[in-house]
């Protein structure tokens, strides 16, 4: 499979995928980050990539389905978190210059559950300062721009994660609003 055919598989399939071993979590967490490499300068979808906890946390989940014991349900499944939700070790700037180099020393109850579900953190999304706005800009890092029409903001602090679909689908999206999944958007 492609970068792209990798980044598009759902959840349950890469599951599936995984217990067969027919895919690696680690190929996957590849192919993702390097899509968001490609893609990201243009959008402005994610304002932190992860790519060492990806490709750590993705060398676990690999050894975890090798191994005898049962992997957590989101193991091995990439995702990103909203800049909004504070994350341990982590830039979260909540879109504002008055939280732009917070590094928190703790997990919110979203980012720890996610983790401990097994979910590969590939990074987090760009959001309106501190997610308040209707379009998708802040002062530290700018807007995410619409994937359709570049030059134009995504329009809402939910439309980073879509717009960041864009870049990848990572199976795993979670924000301030609602988990976000559409069709592919053609390349």
């Amino acid at each position: 499979m492609n970068d792209i055919d990798l980044c598009y598989l759902s959840g349950v399939e890469l599951r599936r995928l995984y217990e067969r071993r027919e895919l690696s979590p680690v190929e996957v967490a590849e192919a993702v980050l390097r899509r968001i490499e490609s893609l990201n300068p243009k959008l402005n979808s994610f304002i932190t990539v992860t790519p060492e906890r990806a490709l750590a946390e993705a060398r676990l989940t690999e050894a975890a389905f090798a191994g005898a014991e049962d992997p957590p349900p989101l193991a091995g499944i990439p995702g990103s978190l909203k800049d909004l939700t504070a994350t341990r070790g982590i830039r979260t700037t909540r879109g504002s210059l008055l939280t732009a180099d917070w590094i928190p020393d703790f997990d919110a109850p979203l980012a720890e559950r996610l983790h401990n579900a097994g979910m590969v953190l590939l990074g987090k999304t760009n959001t309106p300062e501190i997610g308040w706005k209707g379009d998708s800009g802040n002062r530290v890092v700018g807007p995410t721009h619409n994937s359709w029409r570049h030059g134009r903001t995504a329009t809402s602090s939910t439309k980073s994660p879509i717009a960041s679909i864009r870049v990848c689908a990572p199976s795993s999206k979670r924000g301030s609003g609602f988990a976000a999944r559409m069709w592919p958007v053609p390349t």
